[in-house]
């Protein structure tokens, strides 16, 4: 439980965190998600986003979500949502806050400590099961082609599959159980297509 006074934030599902405000100018930008820190390391942080934008026009409050699950945001509660913290994430939260202000809302972006590794495991785990029900009907696609009997796929089928592995996989934080699986379907497909463009290899930058 946050104590109270503590500088600590409760979220709806008994997520606590120690918050602090993140500075908004960004020195450095990484190209990957920092797949070393898993939700038991302790030195694990959080970038959130705070937000509330005006219910009409809806057109900008769309675009603002639809961005967000682009960036594949973990949701704690309402208006506030979550990414792992490095450079990359804070900066890509900060461009939604923008966006959000220009849309007349409000928003502010915040650093963030899980008080106990058990609320990293459990947003951990709601990202992976994010990311599986997305792995698994790339898989399920892939495989479909690859048992289909029908004439030989076209490069631009293999195309689009490989674009939305990578997808996924920009959003992949803690790199989900069937990240390797999607990766060998897309392997075979590739052999298949006799295409000489290498197929994403294990962790390789999208």
């Amino acid at each position: 439980m946050c104590a109270p006074g503590s500088g600590s934030e409760l979220c709806n599902r008994g997520c606590c965190f120690l918050i602090t405000l993140v500075d908004a100018k960004v020195e450095t930008v990484v190209t990957q998600p920092d797949t070393d820190r898993g939700p038991e390391d302790e030195s694990l942080k959080w970038a959130l986003l705070s937000y509330r934008m005006p219910r009409e026009p809806s057109t900008p409050r769309i675009a603002v979500w639809r961005r967000l699950k682009t960036l594949g945001v973990v949701q704690i509660g309402d208006g506030l949502v979550a990414l792992p913290l490095d450079a990359r994430t804070k900066e890509h939260l900060e461009w939604v806050s923008a966006q959000v202000v220009e849309a007349n809302g409000q928003a502010i972006v915040w650093s963030a400590s899980a008080v106990a590794k058990r609320d990293n495991r459990h947003l951990a785990a709601k990202m992976n099961d994010e990311r599986d029900e997305e792995y698994g009907a790339l898989i399920a696609e892939v495989t479909a082609i690859t048992d289909s009997d029908e004439e030989p796929v076209a490069k631009r089928t293999l195309g689009r599959l490989r674009r939305e592995y990578r997808r996924i996989e920009r959003r992949d934080y803690f790199r989900s159980p069937l990240r390797e699986e999607a990766r060998q379907a897309i392997v075979t497909l590739t052999a298949l297509t006799g295409a000489t463009t290498p197929a994403p290899a294990s962790g390789a930058s999208p």
